[in-house]
């Protein structure tokens, strides 16, 4: 209606009651407060509309009504909700493709001249010695899988001659070594044989096991 301006605002009137009204708009039905016309709302509140009206000198202008803008309050909770949804959509992608059973202590390892040319086939590292302290758990052995393999290595560490299991990695993809890991229990100082079971595990599906290898090795336990 006033594209241009030129109208006057006398009083804002609630949408909600207030005792502390200090003029009143009186009609045939009721008397409302009025209160001081502000021209910049706060954020939570909005213009619900204007009544024209005419003052006591005769003079026409409006009352602006003002009604709680209730969808702006909800603004910082709908932001909160918007990040937390990105965050865990965010952490879905980047987990939806991941592997269960990799070895989260895998890590890159390169050796030259060590790397499978041949897709048809399976490249076994070799391995014959295993150091560890006396009364120690800590090893510091590589355990490999070489590049070119088209398969997760999963290694196991057993005692020879009572099939104990002593280690058990988690899936190794290929190009990844475990470069340490903890044996299940401690030995005394001497040399014990072991068996370092390979198993061979299909890269696009887990239920897929090839043939795997055994790898006749020591543990040499030193003071």
């Amino acid at each position: 209606m006033y594209p241009n301006g030129g109208f006057r605002v006398f009083s804002d009137m609630h949408t909600w009651g207030n005792a502390s009204a200090e003029n009143h708009l009186d009609t045939d039905r009721s008397e409302t407060g009025l209160y001081p016309y502000r021209q910049k709302l706060s954020w939570s509140k909005r213009a619900a509309g204007y009544i024209p009206v005419t003052d006591e000198e005769g003079e026409e202008g409006f009352i602006r009504i003002i009604g709680n803008a209730w969808y702006r309050r909800l603004l910082p909770v709908l932001a909160v909700l918007v990040c937390a949804a990105l965050f865990l959509g965010g952490v879905w992608f980047a987990q939806k493709d991941e592997v269960a059973g990799l070895d989260k202590t895998a890590v890159s390892y390169h050796i030259d001249g060590v790397e499978n040319t041949d897709e048809d086939s399976i490249l076994l590292p070799g391995i014959s010695i295993i150091n560890v302290q006396e009364n120690a758990t800590h090893v510091e052995a590589t355990l490999f899988n070489p590049e070119g393999n088209g398969c997760y290595f999963k290694y196991t560490v057993k005692l020879k001659d009572t099939g104990e299991a002593l280690y058990t990695s988690g899936l190794i993809e290929p190009g990844k070594a475990v470069t340490e890991f903890d044996l299940d229990k401690k030995f005394q100082a001497g040399s014990y044989p072991v068996d370092i079971i390979v198993e061979t595990i299909d890269l696009k599906d887990p239920e897929i096991i090839y043939n795997g290898g055994t790898i006749d090795a020591q543990l040499n336990v030193t003071k």
